[in-house]
């Protein structure tokens, strides 16, 4: 029978999800992608980190214009069903007579970027500077909507105001759980104190606990479990597992890894790595 330690080894192993760790960490926009993920499509998610950098921080106002090419946007439509989920909807912003210059080059920017994450992007690939990050903190969420970009959560705004103004004045003890930011649920916390903070907790979602199942890690009890809470409580002895097998490891990459691979999984449907005995 599999552990989680076997997981983890089959995944550390694979040179191509060693990459995608070197490569694409981001600590800053993984935090602000919180509250922007929840129901809305990956893609959209980073097209508005994009459009959020291109009005607040001052880095990026004299980034270089990327243009729509026809071969990008056939792409976003052929993979949306299997990768590209949001490529549609960023798609038919880039045709938009209506979306503003900053709408339109973060739709291109995400889509580029999830073609290829290994190349240059600097709209995506770039983190925010502290004064982009403290206009951030300090603005309204009425001017945080990038309305063609459709971001479903009507709590996105004041998640991401309050994700910012945690970053810069950020607690003085970190410790379990982080203070509550409105629009921020308890997967999403998890996330921010990992790659904002480096906490080693687990984050134990959705596609971290299918993709436990698929590798036959869950009891009936476990495979059970549907709420955020339950599964992070019947995960536990697996994190200790893999933290006690891992010392040479801090737990906020043993987490922030799981977190990131298990995703990576769930983009190709499970069928990432090889299929479970």
């Amino acid at each position: 029978m599999s552990t989680i330690i076997d997981l983890y080894s089959s995944l550390e192993a694979d040179a191509r999800l060693q990459r995608a760790w070197r490569e694409n960490q981001g600590s800053r926009d993984r935090c602000l992608e919180a509250p922007l993920i929840v129901k809305t499509p990956r893609e959209v998610a980073t097209a508005a980190l994009v459009w959020l950098k291109l009005k607040f921080d001052p880095e990026f106002k004299d980034s270089q214009k990327l243009i729509p090419e026809e071969d990008l946007l056939d792409w976003a439509y052929r993979n949306r069903k299997d990768r590209c989920i949001g490529g549609p909807r960023l798609v038919n912003l880039c045709r938009n007579p209506a979306a503003t210059e900053e709408e339109r080059q973060s739709a291109i920017a995400s889509l580029l970027f999830y073609r290829d994450r290994f190349t240059k992007n600097p709209l995506v690939r770039t983190d925010w500077s502290d004064v982009g990050l403290q206009s951030l903190a300090a603005s309204a969420p009425q001017d945080v909507v990038a309305p063609l970009l459709k971001v479903t959560s009507k709590y996105a705004p004041m998640g991401v105001i309050g994700v910012a103004q945690l970053l810069c004045t950020p607690p003085d003890v970190i410790s379990y759980p982080l203070p509550k930011i409105p629009g921020v649920g308890e997967e999403r916390s998890d996330a921010i104190g990992v790659f904002g903070f480096r906490q080693g907790w687990p984050i134990t979602d959705e596609n971290l606990w299918q993709l436990c199942a698929v590798h036959g890690l869950l009891n009936p009890t476990q495979a059970a479990a549907t709420s955020y809470k339950e599964r992070r409580k019947q995960f536990q002895p697996h994190w200790e597992a893999l933290t006690n097998a891992r010392p040479q490891i801090d737990p906020s990459e043993l987490a922030a890894t799981l977190y990131l691979w298990a995703n990576e999984a769930g983009r190709y449907r499970f069928r990432y790595w090889h299929t479970a005995p």
